[in-house]
């Protein structure tokens, strides 16, 4: 996906399944691919939106 800011890129979200065994498995392909984790979010949990 485009998007035209130069510093912040646009990321695809995924549900996860009900098994550890399928995070652990989504984990190890993005670090093979040179990333560096996975941000995990409780789904229909708040999230405050806020600039730093």
């Amino acid at each position: 996906m485009e998007h035209p800011n130069l510093f912040a890129e646009v990321l695809e979200h995924l549900i996860c399944e009900s098994s550890e065994e399928h995070l652990r498995k989504k984990l190890k392909e993005i670090e093979s691919l040179g990333g560096e984790g996975v941000m995990l979010r409780k789904t229909g949990s708040y999230r405050k939106y806020r600039h730093i």
